[in-house]
Order: structure tokens, then sequence, then C-alpha cells
């Protein structure tokens, strides 16, 4: 039987989240452009370090995914594309991304290659249809028991657009002729960034507290 932990507090991803925050802003503000400009580059030091991490998530779903079997394998399978993603293995192979129109639109792409990208982006798709809706009696179960898990996956959920539009917010504004401020600019990329890379650290805690909510009369605080 499981000893009720810090782990098992309905707060822990929220709070973790927050403190990721405030290490980001904190980062944006004392580190120097010269310094901060190459770890936050796309394909910087940041980025490849949420890559590992994700991968990292998609391990450790792996390995307790008797605990949870379809909730944890969607969990993997989308730790795997998150950290294929930074990595750009999406369009590593073909002209544009699998998942981008432009692929598909334009006349300047082969025609094989887009039957080919079109294959792979649907098989994905529909694998992370499949594991979504077999992952109903693992939500349901967590549900009847309260679990604290739960509470995680929400956050995560509620974090992934909020820096999906960290991410597009500068060219937003620049889009509206509008500039930003270095400070301001640095700023964001720091929260983007830094965000993702806290990401799938913050996945591995939703992964254990799914795990320990297989423990019966375990309460949840």
């Amino acid at each position: 039987m499981y000893r009720f932990s810090l782990l098992d507090r309905r707060w822990l991803v929220a709070a973790a989240a927050a403190l990721a925050l405030v290490l980001a802003l904190t980062f944006a503000a004392v580190a120097r452009p010269a310094t901060a400009g190459p770890l936050l580059r796309e394909g910087g030091a940041f980025e490849n370090l949420s890559a590992v991490f994700h991968f990292g998530a998609m391990g450790l779903a792996l390995l307790w995914r008797r605990r949870a079997p379809a909730l944890l394998g969607l969990i993997a399978m989308s730790a795997f594309l998150m950290g294929g993603r930074e990595l750009d293995w999406q369009k590593t192979f073909t002209t544009h991304s699998i998942f981008s129109t432009k692929l598909y639109a334009r006349d300047t792409v082969p025609l094989d290659e887009k039957l080919i990208a079109g294959a792979v982006a649907v098989t994905l798709v529909t694998l992370l249809v499949l594991l979504l809706v077999r992952s109903r009696h693992d939500l349901r179960r967590l549900a009847a028991q309260r679990a604290s898990a739960l509470w995680g996956l929400a956050t995560l959920v509620a974090i992934l657009p909020m820096l999906k539009l960290m991410d597009a917010l500068p060219r937003l504004v620049r889009e509206s002729g509008r500039n930003l401020e270095s400070a301001v600019i640095q700023s964001l990329l720091s929260v983007e960034e830094l965000g993702e890379m806290a990401l799938p650290l913050l996945v591995m805690l939703a992964i254990v507290q799914i795990a320990r909510a297989r423990a019966p009369g375990l309460s949840q605080h």
C-alpha cells in the first residue's frame, strides 16, 4: 500500500508549473541577451533539453503503462511526438511539416511525398484518437478514486494553449504593425522555451500520480 506523500497532492503539478513560470521570468530579467540568445533560439540548448525530457516522459509512461494502459499509452505517444517536434522531425524528410497544409497544397511538392507524408500523418492521428477514446476507462477510474492525477492532467491541458500563445504572440504583434521591446521579446521567449522544457517534467509528475492512483484506499487531498 502506498503512503500518502507530496506526490499525491492535487495542486502539485499546478504548483510546479507556477514555479517554472517564476524561474522563466527570473531568467528573462537577469540573463544578458548575449547569454540568453543562444539558449533560447530554435535548436538551442533549451529546445534540445526539452526533447530529451519528452523522451524521458515517454519512457516513464511506457514503464508504468500497465497501471493505466490506454491513458499512459496516449501520454507516451504524445511525448514521443512532442520530442520529435522539438527536433523538427516532422519536416526532416519532407519539404514542409507533415501536418502543414503547405505540403499538400503546393504544386512544387512531389505527389509521392504528399502521399507518404499524408499516410504517416493519418496513421499518427488515428492512433492518437483511438488511444484517447480508450482512455475514457482509465479517466473514469481516476475520477471514481478522486485521484490527484486528474488535477495534474487538467493543468497540463490548460498549459498547452498558453505555450502556443506565447509562441505566436511576437508574430501576431509584428503582423499588426507594432514592435515589441527587446526585453519583452526575451521575456516571451523565456516563458515559451523554459515552459516547453518544463512541460515534460510536469508530465512526469502526472505520470507518477496516475501510477500511484492504483493504490486502493489512498485518500487524496
